[in-house]
């Protein structure tokens, strides 16, 4: 039997300017997450990579910086 391998990607896009954040799996395979600001061209433009528990606590941070702030959430 053939090996089969699926993954999900999640796309964030700016409408207005086109341009778009990457989360999804690393592209070295090595079970990492990773996140890429790609331009409106297609160009990768900056790459973030680490393990999902690391990504789990900035997504956290993200939200609690957010929330501390502004008093009602994003």
């Amino acid at each position: 039997m053939a090996s089969i391998t699926r993954e999900r990607i999640i796309k964030v896009y700016d409408d207005a300017i086109g341009d778009h954040i990457y989360v999804g799996p690393d592209a070295d395979a090595l079970d990492l997450v990773e996140l890429r600001y790609v331009d409106p061209m297609g160009t990768i433009i900056d790459r973030i990579t680490a393990n999902r528990e690391m990504m789990i606590a900035v997504a956290k941070s993200i939200l609690e910086l957010y929330d501390n702030q502004s008093g009602h959430g994003l």
